[in-house]
């Protein structure tokens, strides 16, 4: 494991000189609000005292608890040899920027994460290598089988990386604002795992003596311990399923978008006439395939539950402005078995690695519940509770039913449309993948 702070936002001014924090783009911003100086004052002056910007910022986020402030300092990290489970836990915190090594386009090597926890058992320690190795081994076999099927190469990686267990390792470069920093070191630090614990030791290592006015609380509570619980019930044949929708959802956009157009009230029990949805269609009509949709979209919202992969999930919790509330990995359930693998010995190899996983992960739970996931594959299958407003729908389809998207979230995008059109069929009239987009509006004329 390697964390490296490989940046940090100082004020340009400040560059040459030894003293360089953060910590004085804060302070002087702080002062904005209450100050009849120039923001270039406000920063020369923080500059010139940073001990004293220090204290202002002391006094402000934490005496005041103007946390706000905090946000105005910017860390770069990078994070390597670092399992693909924790980077999932890492990336479901929202206020943050993630770039994560691609499966679909980089050949993998072998590594992967050994947990602390089994140091004490060398025998369990033992099969859990062994388990890995031979998700490997799986993996380089259907590369190889794969690309003789003259399949390209980014669809060799994309389905043998279903062999691989979320023990493999992976790098990511994180772009975080001091206050989320902070919020992600404590909760990092909550875990009862060893990993996620020692991934917050050292980023707070790293940024040690930079910004020690903004970042403060970092010590691990029990309020934001995740615990995981071993999943009891069957999944449905189905990889989507609607909970629950508003009603009337054009409506709401209508009223919504009246609201702010025509100086009227908004109604909540307005129903639209033929003459409203119409000019909705028109709104419509107007986007072209990378346009967001107005704000005004984000009042209707779809409640649905997606039955998916390690590797599906790893696109869909990109998509964490939304409501995403996963459940651990399923052991019950049947691996995801990519189209390539069907009829063939690669779904027979597959199958095995899946039921080598379960006999492991019951002895991995014995010793600690929450590291049994590492022995979960990339084909492993998860129930994910999820809630999109129609504004997030739209971005969503947009990027998912694409051509270029991965065939699993595709197929699960496609299905969410057809869904949400059948709720209301105005709304989302236009709601597709970017390569068929154009093709819609051609028909509608």
């Amino acid at each position: 494991m390697k964390i490296i702070l490989s940046g940090y936002n100082v004020d340009r001014d400040a560059l040459k000189e030894s003293s360089a924090t953060p910590e004085t783009i804060s302070a002087a911003y702080a002062r904005i609000s209450r100050s009849e100086k120039t923001i270039p004052e406000l920063r020369r002056e923080a500059r010139a005292d940073v001990a004293k910007a220090r204290a202002s910022n002391e006094k402000i986020v934490f005496g005041l608890g103007h946390s706000s402030i905090a946000e105005h300092a910017v860390f770069n990290f990078d994070l390597m040899g670092i399992s693909r489970i924790a980077i999932e836990y890492i990336q479901s915190h929202r206020i943050a920027s993630y770039t994560e090594k691609s499966q679909r386009y980089v050949s993998l090597a072998s590594g992967y994460h050994i947990p602390e926890e089994l140091e004490s058992n060398g025998k369990l320690q033992n099969e859990y290598r062994k388990f890995c190795d031979m998700c490997f081994d799986s993996y380089f076999k259907a590369q190889k089988v794969l690309s003789e099927k003259d399949l390209s190469r980014t669809k060799t990686n994309e389905d043998a990386r279903y062999m691989l267990p979320l023990a493999t390792y992976t790098q990511c470069g994180l772009t975080i604002n001091g206050r989320s920093l902070e919020y992600l070191i404590s909760n990092l630090r909550s875990q009862n795992s060893a990993e996620l614990e020692n991934i917050g030791k050292m980023m707070l290592s790293e940024i040690e003596g930079i910004a020690p006015s903004i970042i403060k609380y970092t010590s691990g509570r029990n309020i934001f311990k995740k615990e995981s619980a071993v999943i009891k019930y069957s999944f449905p044949n189905d990889n989507l399923q609607i909970i629950s929708f508003d009603k009337n959802q054009e409506s709401s956009v209508i009223s919504a978008l009246k609201f702010r157009k025509h100086g009227t009230k908004f109604n909540a029990r307005f129903k639209a006439g033929d003459e409203e949805k119409e000019e909705l269609k028109r709104l419509l009509f107007s986007l072209n395939e990378f346009d967001r949709v107005p704000r005004e979209f984000e009042f209707p919202e779809i409640t649905f539950i997606v039955y998916c992969s390690a590797s599906c999930f790893a696109q869909l919790k990109r998509h964490r402005m939304s409501t995403v509330i996963p459940q651990s990995y399923s052991y019950r359930e049947k691996p995801f078995i990519p189209h390539s693998f069907r009829n063939t010995p690669l779904e027979e190899m597959l199958i095995n690695l899946h039921k080598k996983s379960v006999s492991l992960s019951r002895k991995m739970e014995s010793i600690n519940p929450d590291i049994l996931q590492y022995t979960a594959l990339n084909a492993s299958k998860r129930a994910v509770l999820v809630k999109m407003n129609c504004r997030e729908l739209y971005h969503f389809v947009r990027l998912r039913s694409d051509k270029h998207a991965q065939l699993e979230i595709r197929e699960i995008s496609d299905k969410l449309a057809f869904e949400a059109n059948r709720i209301s069929p105005v709304l989302y009239s236009y709601l597709s993948g970017k390569d068929e987009f154009k093709i819609l509006k051609e028909k509608s004329v």
